[in-house]
């Protein structure tokens, strides 16, 4: 699930695909016939939840009503960290199971270093906001983990009608591998990433290369995610999965979107 300032009583397919791929639907002239693929460069966000696995293993254990409680818990949980990642800028384009993808896309050099720094400032704003995160008896904790670099944006697909918008590129991949060395709470930086912004913020160097942050001293000027165009339902329909529509169809999606259930935008 993705949801960002997006969000439209018309159309509730918007919520379910990022603002960087919104803006590229607004923007063609006719219906897609053929797959793209765009680089780019820009700064990424890995925010997963810790002991993920532990804590859906105990709700499993007591049964399909546990289980949904779960699933409204982790509503709240993602709307509050979505509202936090939006207000710094931050393109969702994934909630994958307990995991969030976040992008800061940068026109320029210059930007790619605001882009990293914003998506540390998010970072640790999403662990102040979610800080020992309580709910229905448990906690719920989270590492955050900061890539930038080469990236390659693509929709594919095609049959029948159909879209899969992807994203892949070394500043994913630095996120993945800079997450395995982040602990909860901690925000941790990719040497890429440190390299940007070190002059703006303190921190702990660990033995992989990577640096905990310790503080951002000299945060930079925070610009809220902007909405794309209205889009007609038809004209995202192609982009997401026949199930939500079908869902959506059937009225059993209205309100709150699920944020705990399968991706809707890829990465790889």
């Amino acid at each position: 699930m993705v949801t960002s300032p997006s969000w439209s009583a018309n159309n509730p397919l918007a919520t379910y695909l990022p603002q960087i791929q919104l803006r590229s639907i607004a923007a063609r002239t006719a219906i897609q016939t053929e797959p793209w693929e765009r680089q780019c460069a820009g700064s990424i966000l890995l925010v997963d939840i810790t002991g993920f696995t532990e804590v859906v293993e105990q709700f499993a254990a007591q049964g399909a009503a546990a289980v949904e409680t779960l699933s409204k818990v982790l509503n709240d949980y993602f709307g509050r960290m979505a509202e936090v990642l939006t207000e710094h800028g931050g393109d969702i384009l994934t909630f994958a199971g307990d995991a969030a993808l976040v992008l800061w896309l940068a026109e320029n050099d210059d930007e790619l270093v605001r882009c990293a720094c914003r998506a540390v400032q998010a970072a640790q704003a999403v662990q102040a906001e979610l800080l020992d995160y309580r709910a229905q008896g448990f906690t719920l904790r989270q590492r955050a983990a900061v890539g930038v670099g080469p990236l390659s944006i693509m929709e594919v697909g095609g049959t029948d009608g159909r879209w899969q918008f992807l994203v892949a590129g070394d500043a994913i991949t630095q996120a993945g591998e800079t997450s395995q060395h982040a602990n909860s709470g901690d925000v941790v930086l990719s040497p890429a990433v440190w390299a940007l912004v070190q002059s703006r913020c303190s921190g702990d160097a660990l033995p992989s290369g990577h640096v905990k942050l310790r503080e951002v001293q000299q945060p930079v000027p925070v610009v809220p995610l902007a909405s794309s165009d209205q889009l007609s339902v038809s004209t995202l329909q192609p982009y997401v999965l026949p199930v939500v529509v079908n869902r959506l169809r059937a009225g059993r999606a209205h309100g709150s979107p699920s944020f705990a259930m399968s991706p809707f935008c890829s990465f790889i």
